[in-house]
């Protein structure tokens, strides 16, 4: 004689689910906002001064991440609210970005670019030494420019986009290479293997792309600056860009 059994009730997941921190954190800074109209509505100076101090030390300068008011702690912030990764984050691009300019500012034929508000550090290498004509060959030169890029190794998921830029010039008596179009990513691709080599960035995080003459720097007809447009452009990011 069979029995029916119940199956087995589904174990319940730790901790509370990822919605609850941010509803949290709504609500908390909801009380912030209301006790601040408090200490206004009672204008005691003394009061406005302490909220305010507390206020600027989450979300100003000394980023404490703890609120107080009339002497007590009324919001700590929680380790993974948004507020709490913004800054974090903006830290951790900043030493990057300070980083790289310490290494590159110093060295000719190497532009650097910080974008804080699109939180990328862009590298561009032009000049006569990246490669030969023609050629998507690394010049030893170029390899040991792009070997003083080894703190980037050790930026945690760091995101590297590797571009490859030629000049108007059309490719002419190439077996290799068809068009600018194909010179162009292939240097991309050399350069991008390379950093791969060396255990600069991780494969998941490479992307590299040519863009042949599509974003030119000199102007039509300004033949002596055509140089200019033969270039590599390295942008490293946090984030995928």
């Amino acid at each position: 004689m069979s029995e029916n059994k119940c199956p087995p009730a589904k174990p319940c997941k730790k901790g509370a689910p990822g919605w609850m921190v941010t509803f949290a954190d709504l609500m908390s800074l909801l009380m912030a906002f209301f006790a601040l109209l408090y200490a206004m509505s009672s204008i005691e100076d003394h009061k406005f001064r302490e909220v305010a101090t507390s206020l600027q030390s989450v979300f100003g300068d000394a980023k404490s991440g703890i609120f107080e008011f009339d002497g007590k702690t009324i919001i700590e912030m929680h380790p993974d609210s948004p507020v709490e990764n913004d800054q974090q984050e903006n830290e951790k691009f900043e030493q990057m970005a300070e980083m790289i300019q310490e290494i590159y500012e110093p060295q000719e034929n190497v532009q650097v670019e910080v974008n804080p508000d699109d939180q990328t550090v862009q590298l561009t290498f032009e000049g006569e030494a990246l490669f030969r004509s023609g050629s998507a060959d690394l010049l030893p030169q170029f390899r040991v420019e792009l070997r003083r890029m080894f703190p980037v190794r050790d930026i945690e998921n760091a995101k590297i986009l590797v571009r490859g830029h030629t000049d108007r010039v059309p490719l002419t008596g190439s077996r290799r290479f068809r068009t600018n179009w194909d010179l162009s990513a292939s240097r991309a691709a050399s350069v991008g293997e390379y950093l791969l080599d060396l255990g600069f960035v991780k494969a998941e995080n490479l992307k590299v792309e040519g863009r042949a003459d599509s974003m030119p720097i000199s102007t039509l007809g300004d033949f002596a600056n055509y140089s200019k447009d033969r270039r590599v452009e390295i942008i490293i990011s946090l984030e995928e860009k």
